[in-house]
């Protein structure tokens, strides 16, 4: 196990840190159109033929985290944003084998539209995968058309997601894990986080569900809040989210 967390890839006390979001192709201008027009890909489906060697690329020259989204259905009408396109937690796993030393992130996961146990399961499994780079961005969901499809009651996120983050929390450490609410210790989930415990950071509001919990990060919702979080940051004490660490996508490659 190792006893660094994730979080020191991506927070160092005397510089900016740079991350890239999933998926790396943004290119909206007029010729990028008309590629995506005689490819035959739906407006907001990304092109993804050169991702897989950028993430290389970025990996090699020290950017310190690449970041993927969870977007499970693509709603062409009310979206029009098919996200990162893979699943997430497959997404992870591929990361984790073509990199070396950025921090693998998610931003993120849905928590009440999967069961807590499975989310704990496939993040663990990153998590050893990788060495211990995972950063586990949560959410309660921004995106209604999912909950229903589901068969999940959209207004109740905001507890579901507290109890997400309360079971996964319980489910990494030795003990058993959690059934109604007790540990069973004859039942455990392997394998073992390769950190102590996996970090989470909150995006969005998350239904406000974090309840002031010391070991969630809230994120900043703009490059200003960071700058300014970084620049007039404590020397000690902790820190309410990852400042100093911005994610944004590598511009794209000209003639793709």
């Amino acid at each position: 196990m190792s006893k660094h967390s994730a979080l020191n890839l991506i927070r160092q006390p005397d510089r900016l840190t740079l991350g890239i979001e999933l998926p790396l192709d943004n290119d909206w201008s007029p010729d990028g159109e008309a590629r995506r027009v005689a490819a035959g890909r739906p407006h907001g489906v990304p092109d993804l033929s050169a991702q897989t060697d950028l993430i290389r690329r970025a990996d090699a020259r020290g950017f310190s985290a690449v970041w993927t989204r969870d977007v499970p259905v693509f709603d062409q009408i009310n979206m029009g944003d098919a996200g990162s396109v893979y699943d997430v937690f497959a997404m992870l796993g591929f990361l984790a084998g073509i990199t070396r030393n950025m921090a693998l992130g998610t931003a993120a996961v849905v928590l009440p539209i999967r069961h807590p146990m499975m989310t704990a399961k496939a993040a663990a499994s990153v998590d050893a995968l990788s060495g211990g780079r995972l950063i586990l961005g949560v959410a309660s969901g921004d995106r209604p058309v999912e909950y229903p499809l589901l068969g999940l009651d959209l207004e109740n996120r905001g507890n579901a997601f507290r109890e997400a983050v309360t079971y996964l929390k319980a489910a990494w450490q030795a003990g058993g894990i959690p059934v109604d609410g007790e540990r069973v210790p004859h039942l455990d989930l392997l394998p073992r986080p390769a950190q102590p415990t996996i970090p989470m950071i909150v995006a969005g509001q998350a239904g406000k569900a974090t309840n002031g919990s010391p070991n969630i990060w809230m994120a900043a919702s703009s490059i200003p809040q960071v700058w300014r979080s970084w620049r007039h940051r404590p020397a000690h004490g902790r820190m309410r989210h990852p400042a100093g660490h911005v994610h944004q996508r590598l511009p794209p490659r000209s003639g793709r």
